[in-house]
């Protein structure tokens, strides 16, 4: 699988926008976004719904036959729902060290090809000063991947070719 790790200023505004793109570029591919809480959920599907008013493929996202190839949805309600790609809207504030590991444990199992994670720099300056956890192990992952390859552009995530299929190894292992 391919895992990134996308640092940002707006995580919900800038899924959103990753989610138009994937539904222009990658229109055959499915998708599944998590967020930890209902409510930024509620965000990220509100952002979406605003900006994919411009797409030409806001289809993508309003389907009522199945299979549905697109959610929005908690870690607790997307067990067993794989996708091609997903979204990963990385949180730890407010939930407890084995919660937040398990939920995160969900989020990186359900994608098939390629899975992204934002975070924003306030969540990750958390970093510091955090317990060791699942959660902030697979943060220094993705942190470790991103620096082996600087200068890649968020726009080459989504690039027409196929991802590469790559062995995760976890730190400590």
């Amino acid at each position: 699988k391919n895992c990134q790790l996308k640092v940002t200023a707006d995580k919900v505004l800038d899924i959103a926008k990753a989610a138009v793109q994937h539904a222009e570029k990658h229109p055959g591919q499915t998708l599944g976004i998590i967020a930890f809480s209902e409510d930024r959920c509620h965000e990220i599907e509100t952002a979406i719904s605003a900006l994919a008013e411009k797409s030409a493929k806001k289809s993508f996202f309003v389907q009522s036959e199945m299979p549905i190839s697109f959610y929005v949805k908690t870690p607790d309600r997307a067990v067993d729902r794989y996708r091609d790609v997903i979204f990963i809207c990385a949180e730890n504030e407010g939930i407890d060290k084995i919660t937040a590991d398990r939920k995160f444990a969900v989020c990186t199992t359900l994608a098939r090809n390629e899975t992204v994670t934002f975070i924003t720099k306030q969540d990750l300056a958390m970093q510091k000063t955090a317990k060791p956890s699942i959660f902030w192990d697979w943060i220094s992952y993705l942190q470790g991947k991103s620096d082996d390859a600087p200068g890649q552009a968020f726009s080459d995530l989504y690039s027409t070719s196929k991802p590469k299929s790559k062995l995760v190894d976890f730190p400590g292992e």
